[in-house]
């Protein structure tokens, strides 16, 4: 990954578009009123958008602070629990918002495991950038 960035450094400035684009989608995917989604086949793979979803705004977070700052030690907790934070805050605002969406606990378990998963891949990356520097130093 050291090597595809120095080759596109562009991408750095990318990463951070990147994470409030998908921050965005994602309060107005869980914060958008009912009667506006669609009944089609989307909520057959709703728990799957849920992991995907916070997982992804964990690892966006999660590389942003790997690579963009240049903090291949960064504790990556704090990252997962940011992530759980963001999840259970916007399942508590379908619930006090008039958007006629109810929390689920569903919702919060695959919110969670994408969560832990992200962290977990951020955890393997950070492991491979730390074995590469140790070797170019």
């Amino acid at each position: 990954m050291i090597s595809f960035l120095d080759r596109h450094p562009s991408f750095y400035k990318i990463i951070p578009i990147i994470f409030i684009m998908w921050t965005l989608i994602t309060i107005y995917f869980t914060l958008v009123p009912a009667q506006y989604m669609s009944e089609a086949r989307l909520y057959q793979f709703d728990k799957l958008g849920h992991f995907a979803m916070f997982g992804g705004w964990t690892g966006l977070i999660g590389l942003y602070w790997m690579i963009y700052r240049r903090n291949y030690d960064v504790n990556l907790l704090p990252l997962v629990i940011a992530g759980l934070l963001f999840g259970g805050l916007l399942e508590f605002l379908q619930f006090i918002l008039p958007v006629n969406r109810s929390p689920s606990l569903l919702d919060m378990i695959a919110n969670g495991l994408g969560c832990l998963t992200a962290g977990g891949v951020l955890k393997i990356i950070q492991n491979r950038a730390k074995n590469i520097l140790t070797r170019v130093r």
